[in-house]
């Protein structure tokens, strides 16, 4: 699960609106949600534990992808392929500074100088048959 991190203390924010599940569509994209299961369709970025066993069989990162972002959706799909499941923790909470306009203090101090695509490197490696739906393409004729 992930909380808000108070940047002025670096503590977490109690019951800061704690969020650890996502949903992906045919774009890649993702968005937060909620309900009672645990078993969720993408994780939140960064935040896998996962046995050693696991990550070996399931071939770990992908080492193709260039700076951050992507993960949180290429793994899940990864594991869902190769059997397995993806679950979120309720327990574990990490403190998370959330990046707002309102504060430069959230900015990023840094530049991506090559802009790589990691999403649509995920959506080429697995979505199979659906890669022509992926970014508004079509399918069977049909475009949605």
């Amino acid at each position: 699960m992930i909380g808000g991190l108070d940047i002025d203390t670096w503590d977490e924010i109690p019951n800061g609106g704690f969020v650890g599940k996502c949903w992906v569509n045919f774009n890649a994209d993702w968005w937060w949600y909620d309900d009672d299961s645990d078993y969720t369709p993408v994780i939140s970025g960064g935040l896998v534990a996962t046995t050693r066993e696991w990550w070996r069989e399931s071939g770990g990162f992908d080492p193709g992808m260039h700076g951050w972002g992507g993960e949180n959706t290429e793994q899940p799909i990864r594991t869902w392929l190769c059997g397995g499941d993806v679950m979120r923790a309720k327990s574990s909470i990490v403190a998370h500074m959330w990046r707002t306009e309102a504060d430069p203090r959230t900015i990023a101090r840094y530049k991506i100088r090559q802009k790589y695509d990691n999403v649509a490197r995920t959506a080429a490696a697995w979505f199979d048959e659906f890669l022509p739906k992926f970014r508004s393409g079509s399918l069977g004729g049909t475009r949605r």
